[in-house]
């Protein structure tokens, strides 16, 4: 019997890289200072080497969008964004948060995000309002534990 269960038993590790954060989520965003714990998914696409258009314009290093979720209020991205100066979309704040159960902290920011335009969608079945704002950066940069202030919100 001792024998069948030393072939059954494994070692068990504990999980390498499950991430907890702000209100259970995996990921918090974070724009100017707003969490937006209303963003279901975040895509985005990241050239490696310079592409253009047709018209030969250079196309943004970056590009993506977040999709948000409405549950019966205005979504925290809209507010972050009309912080934003008149003229200009640009955010310096634009990042993805990560902390895991174990303290381990990582950061991606993306730089001079601008984001471009929104669109909408309604499912009739469910009655739930979500909008896709999608933006473009210039880069992407990985900031890994020992870069993030001790301090920091995460």
């Amino acid at each position: 019997m001792n024998n069948i269960l030393a072939q059954v038993e494994q070692k068990v590790e504990p999980p390498a890289h499950t991430y907890t954060a702000f209100s259970g989520a995996d990921v918090v965003i974070k724009l100017n200072d707003h969490m937006l714990s209303e963003i279901q998914e975040l895509h985005y696409m990241e050239y490696l080497k310079p592409e253009f258009d047709e018209d030969g314009k250079e196309l943004p290093p970056v590009s993506g969008w977040m999709d948000s979720i409405i549950l019966g209020f205005e979504p925290t991205i809209r507010k972050a964004l009309r912080e934003v100066p008149k003229g200009t979309l640009f955010s310096d704040e634009f990042e993805l948060l990560f902390m895991n159960e174990f303290g381990q902290k990582m950061k991606i920011v993306f730089v001079d995000a601008v984001f471009t335009h929104a669109k909408s969608a309604m499912s009739v079945d469910m009655v739930v309002q979500s909008e896709r704002f999608f933006f473009t950066a210039e880069s992407i940069r990985f900031i890994e534990q020992e870069e993030i202030e001790e301090n920091e919100t995460v």
